[in-house]
């Protein structure tokens, strides 16, 4: 609703709009008596839904959902005395308390992906030998690892999630590993 000492104006005719009153119960009983057989028919349209909202189960049901997302948000109301200073800190610990790094874990992780892909261009570089592959399969292992912990926050949910993408890997592993041990020429 606009403030009393702002009134919004109609930009065609400069009159002043008036704001919509809200529905307030028994508004059907204070219609205007219809004088045409459509203001009959939309006085008793208006009766009849105000007679099926209070007796509708999705009405009431709406209703309650409303009532405890209210009660939801009154109860968010804490003390600031409950919030603890550790949760929001700048600073990540690397390694036990060896290692103390500016910026959210999330920097941190980003920082770390940005290291593991300049790593893995490099070695892409070089000329290729024995541990270039198995190292660039374990960088990429790595970062696949650090994504699905921190960014897909598998680290803090339900480790059912953890089963349900460790098990599919787990068989495309087998199954990897099987055809490598097929011979090309087959059996």
């Amino acid at each position: 609703m606009p403030d009393e000492d702002k009134i919004l104006t109609d930009d065609e005719t400069g009159e002043p709009i008036k704001a919509t009153p809200e529905y307030t119960e028994g508004e059907a009983e204070r219609l205007p008596e219809p004088e045409t057989g459509i203001e009959a028919a939309v006085a008793e349209a208006v009766e009849d839904s105000e007679k099926a909202a209070k007796e509708s189960p999705v009405v009431q049901g709406f209703d309650e959902a409303v009532t405890s997302i209210q009660e939801g948000f009154d109860a968010l109301d804490h003390d600031e005395s409950e919030v603890h200073p550790e949760d929001f800190s700048n600073t990540t610990v690397i390694m036990g308390r060896s290692i103390t790094v500016p910026g959210g874990i999330y920097t941190v992780v980003f920082g770390a992906l940005g290291v593991a892909t300049l790593i893995e261009i490099l070695l892409a570089e070089l000329p290729r030998g024995f541990f270039t592959i198995p190292l660039m399969v374990g960088l990429a292992l790595a970062k696949a690892i650090l994504v699905v912990m921190y960014y897909m926050h598998l680290k803090e949910d339900s480790r059912i999630f953890t089963y349900t993408l460790l098990l599919p890997l787990g068989l495309a592993l087998i199954a990897g590993l099987f055809l490598l041990a097929v011979p090309i020429t087959g059996y």
